[in-house]
């Protein structure tokens, strides 16, 4: 079923067009990765499909039927609820239902002695009972904290208010809400920007098995690769769609683009051809060949009328080539007994890493473990506690710092340039900030007013024109489109030196490394290869675990404690069987008694009016013993 289509969207701001012929349809099978460069209109076109913004021509048709959420970059949604509270709130239907359900088991029991209204009121009770089921009324806790626990929220802040959350735990609150209502359409607006690894792999995870259609807007190109069916580029305004994952995506694109570079290409020889031919014919003519006049007019009308193939650039305009001024040995750096703490806080102990010339080594762990510290150190930015670091022979270090602290925000572009390299004159200077997008005006920019991408810019440049043979990373493709991202990977995969890096860009970190160590507070394991290669490991680890649980259920003791438990369970079954025939028998027993006083009540004419309200209460009374042990007896049995 067609969820949504959008035909034709066109946008501008002012003279600025942002979209100008977006088309695309979205099938409830479909998970839709939207992607594009920084400014692409991406935010846009996700706020014109949720009716936040209006397109200024084209259309939006969406099935009333259909119910959607969106989550947006930055959640400013104002709220007085607790975490607890809003998520409780999803599942308001079910708490209806519930009512609904005590209501009608009154009436059922109003109703015992008019057996077309029992069963009338039955039959809707258990259509009741099947939607509060299909609204998940009785396990819905369990799946409020399953889905909290996942994306990184735990008991501890299920009493506080949302708004005293940060920023990114509130992004994750509400994508937790959204996924509990479970839309028929979601759009999620970078949903992986405030997730760690182990949140980032459960959303994976849950969203494999949705039951419905996604729009994601991500720059994390793992997730997209791991969850698309369909890639749609927004460039230059316009749409194109792919079918398949991200890696499917570039393949494609790729080859588009050579068949469309092919076909510029004949478009501009046809174009040169008709020219000169026109240029020949109106020689002629003036030559006194009145024919020739009339040949140029006709094939200028044909030129005039020649499509217009535009020139298209492979991947961006920025320029990246690493090289490094000296080889040096194959002992690149030896960090031995490596121990860090701030303020009586703990953070490593005794940490031992080796690089090697070549390597692509990616340092991963759990946020807050000290990579980044780590990574200050080797680069000489902070002194450990203990420890020592040493470089090897003519190693030339440089280090990329997610923060961009080395650049001084009271410095111009320019000043900084000339800063860091004052042997180069300002034509060279401004050249290769040409390469790096900055023009004109822009490189008197202070660094203060800078975004994060165009600071990240700037440091590559700095550690490109380093011509250093040692490069440490820190988040390198943080604030980067995925254009700028491939050209920093290409860059990076042919550079002869070594390199150690730092990021949570799983598709970085597969396409680019060697070897994935893994940091803990105090070690750094090893393992050789990419991030499938990690995963597999992690795998195997998993299994064999399982293996080693199985198997030593087999011992002795293992065997020891079955028993044991077989015993319990033998008990409480017994004790089980126990309960149910009490019940039985009480029912039975509260059954016959409520038969006598029916048949008392048949006779009143034996009875005065005291004796019939007292049998009537008494009537009642046993009635709801008899519904509160039924209701016992059936739990009992499901």
């Amino acid at each position: 079923m067609t969820v949504l289509t959008l035909k034709n969207i066109s946008k501008s701001y002012g003279a600025l067009e942002v979209l100008s012929d977006v088309s695309f349809t979205v099938t409830d099978a479909t998970i839709l990765g939207l992607v594009g460069a920084n400014g692409a209109g991406k935010t846009t076109l996700l706020r014109i499909i949720t009716g936040e913004q209006h397109c200024d021509h084209g259309s939006v048709n969406m099935p009333s039927s259909v119910r959607m959420s969106y989550l947006e970059q930055e959640t400013n949604e104002s709220t007085t609820d607790s975490v607890w509270e809003l998520m409780l709130s999803v599942f308001h239907d079910a708490f209806a239902l519930e009512e609904k359900m005590r209501s009608l088991e009154h009436d059922m029991h109003e109703a015992s002695q008019d057996s077309d209204m029992w069963d009338k009121i039955s039959h809707e009770y258990e259509q009741t009972t099947a939607a509060f089921e299909q609204a998940d009324g009785y396990g819905y806790k369990s799946a409020i904290r399953g889905v909290l626990t996942g994306l990184g929220l735990y008991e501890d802040v299920y009493d506080q208010n949302v708004t005293t959350l940060s920023g990114g735990q509130r992004s994750r609150l509400y994508l937790a809400k959204m996924l509990l209502e479970k839309p028929d359409l979601l759009l999620l607006d970078e949903p992986t920007n405030h997730l760690d690894t182990t949140a980032l792999s459960w959303l994976e995870t849950y969203l494999k098995a949705w039951k419905g259609a996604i729009v994601i807007v991500s720059h994390d190109r793992w997730f997209l690769d791991q969850l698309c069916n369909q890639i749609t580029q927004i460039e230059r305004g316009t749409s194109t769609s792919y079918k398949g994952n991200y890696t499917a995506f570039i393949e494609q694109r790729q080859i588009n683009r050579e068949l469309q570079m092919k076909a510029y290409d004949k478009n501009q020889i046809d174009i040169k051809r008709h020219k000169q031919m026109i240029e020949r014919y109106k020689s002629w003519g003036r030559q006194g060949a009145h024919k020739s006049f009339i040949k140029a007019t006709a094939k200028q009308r044909e030129l005039d009328k020649m499509e217009r193939i535009d020139k298209v650039t492979n991947k961006s305009n920025m320029k990246l080539n690493l090289s490094s001024s000296y080889r040096g040995g194959n002992d690149v750096l030896s960090a031995e007994n490596l121990s860090m703490s701030f303020d009586d806080v703990n953070l490593f102990n005794c940490l031992h890493l080796n690089l090697f010339r070549g390597d692509k080594a990616a340092l991963i762990g759990a946020n807050g473990i000290g990579k980044t510290t780590l990574l200050r150190i080797l680069a000489n930015r902070l002194t450990p506690v203990r420890g020592t670091v040493t470089l090897g022979s003519k190693v030339t270090l440089s280090y990329y710092d997610q923060l961009q602290q080395s650049l001084n925000p009271q410095l111009t572009i320019i000043e900084q340039m000339r800063e860091e390299y004052p042997a180069m004159d300002d034509n060279d200077i401004r050249n290769c900030l040409g390469r790096f997008l900055f023009y004109g005006d822009d490189i008197d920019k202070k660094i203060s007013t800078l975004s994060g991408g165009e600071k990240g810019r700037l440091s590559l440049l700095i550690m490109m024109l380093s011509a250093s043979n040692l490069l440490l990373l820190d988040e390198p493709t943080n604030h980067l489109d995925m254009d700028s991202r491939e050209i920093l990977e290409d860059a990076l995969m042919s550079f002869e030196g070594t390199v150690l890096f730092v990021s949570h860009d799983r598709y970085f970190i597969n396409k680019l490394a060697s070897r994935v160590l893994e940091m803990s507070s105090d070690t750094v394991t090893q393992h050789p290869g990419n991030w499938d290669d990690y995963l597999q490991f992690l795998e195997k680890q998993k299994i064999a675990k399982l293996q080693s649980e199985s198997d030593s259920e087999l011992t002795k003791t293992a065997q020891y404690k079955q028993r044991q438990e077989q015993k319990k369970t033998d008990a409480q079954q017994r004790a089980h069987s126990k309960f149910v025939k009490q019940l039985e028998a009480d029912i039975v027993s509260l059954e016959q008694k409520l038969e006598s006083i029916e048949h008392t009540l048949s006779h009143p004419d034996n009875l005065d009016d005291a004796q019939i309200a007292q049998l009537s209460a008494d009537h009642e009374d046993i009635q709801n013993q008899i519904d509160t042990l039924m209701h016992k007896w059936e739990s009992a049995h499901e």
